[in-house]
């Protein structure tokens, strides 16, 4: 059996002999060190900015919104295939400007004795994420996956308001600004087709203009220009997706970071899903994947913007600087774990990989999201 990613499994991964079980022997080394990696919190030099005038104008009002716990479960079933180990990662939502007080947790509903770890990734931000594999213990876990992730955290209610900070915005550290004015991934701005497209509507910072200022005609001018469409499989890169002139959320928040990076803002694709339990079967967006984008603007700290939505609900206002504290995050920009492009770049859900022979004939996918309200009084230290 020959490695491949498996297209019409979106979240299963086929692990052959051609280069060996790369990933779970990967993982399992990042494992082993996970305690290390977890103790190292060595913080980098912070970089200095030069204070303006800008910090009077605006800054971001955070509240807390409300508390969720979103228990997240998923089963994959193929009754033609037999496992000999599998292993699946699921996303560790990252406490940041969006969202506090997180726990976290993932289980094996069919191995309880499997084990969980939480690693991190090899991207710049090295990410957190869970870990867990077990080999099938009984006929029908060889062909059987069940997991479940529960997620509990506070979401902030997030607005963009005139006068100064109450605080001094805390400037990025140097690991910090360069992971997020990289030109990496979706937001490839270093590209001649991107810096073209740039140039030829406009693009590019004015003499004196600020990082709010810019950032708002960019987003503007994305939701004036463009239109949302979601394609499986469509384009996805910031130098197609220019050309293109069409999308969904998260090429869109891409081609939005994109332009804010190739013009020296630092910005992220966040990553994650709409605070609501899963839509009826018919609904093709139930699963409430969703993907979003903030800029840091120097004495403002990171301000939330959402492009496709702006294009859905025609209202550019409403999407740019407000957050109201609906939306998951489960990580920022993309995940790495070796130096080849993969296709599980993210974890809004769980992806499965395994070491298996036989046939995915007759694959079936369940996955379902409950999101209850608790008490801001629940969010007691993790």
């Amino acid at each position: 059996m020959s490695e491949s990613f498996v297209a019409k499994k979106p979240r299963s991964f086929v692990i052959g002999s051609s280069t060996g079980l790369w990933l779970l022997t990967a993982l399992a080394c990042l494992s082993d060190n996970v305690q290390q990696v977890e103790n190292n919190n060595s913080a980098p030099a912070i970089l200095s900015q030069t204070k303006t005038n800008f910090e009077i104008l605006y800054h971001i009002e955070t509240v807390p919104a409300k508390r969720i716990r979103a228990t997240m479960s998923e089963t994959q079933f193929a009754p033609k295939l037999e496992a000999d180990l599998w292993g699946v990662l699921a996303g560790c939502p990252p406490e940041c400007e969006a969202q506090n007080s997180v726990k976290a947790s993932l289980r094996s509903i069919d191995s309880p004795q499997a084990r969980t770890v939480r690693i991190n990734d090899k991207s710049p931000l090295r990410q957190k994420v869970f870990f867990l594999s077990y080999p099938p213990a009984t006929e029908n876990q060889k062909h059987t996956v069940t997991v479940e992730a529960v997620y509990e955290l506070t979401l902030m209610s997030r607005r963009l308001v005139r006068g100064s900070p109450a605080t001094a915005i805390t400037p990025l550290n140097h690991v910090e600004r360069a992971a997020f004015l990289l030109s990496a991934g979706d937001a490839d701005y270093a590209t001649t087709t991107f810096r073209s497209w740039l140039c030829a509507n406009g693009l590019l910072r004015r003499d004196g203009e600020l990082d709010l200022d810019f950032a708002r005609r960019s987003f503007a001018f994305i939701a004036q220009r463009f239109h949302y469409n979601w394609v499986p499989g469509s384009p996805s890169k910031a130098s197609q997706v220019c050309l293109q002139g069409w999308s969904h959320c998260g090429p869109l928040s891409g081609l939005f970071v994109a332009t804010m990076r190739a013009n020296g803002i630092p910005a992220r694709v966040l990553v994650g899903r709409w605070a609501a339990s899963s839509g009826p079967p018919e609904d093709r967006f139930r699963d409430r994947d969703h993907v979003k984008a903030e800029f840091f603007a120097q004495s403002i700290g990171w301000v939330p913007v959402d492009i496709s939505s702006a294009l859905t609900q025609h209202n550019v206002n409403a999407n740019f600087g407000h957050d109201n504290g609906d939306f998951i995050v489960m990580n920022f920009d993309f995940l790495a774990f070796d130096d080849v492009p993969r296709a599980f770049q993210n974890v809004q859900c769980p992806w499965l990989f395994g070491k298996y022979h036989g046939s995915w004939d007759g694959w079936t996918d369940t996955r379902d999201l409950k999101v209850v309200t608790l008490s801001l009084a629940d969010a007691s230290p993790k």
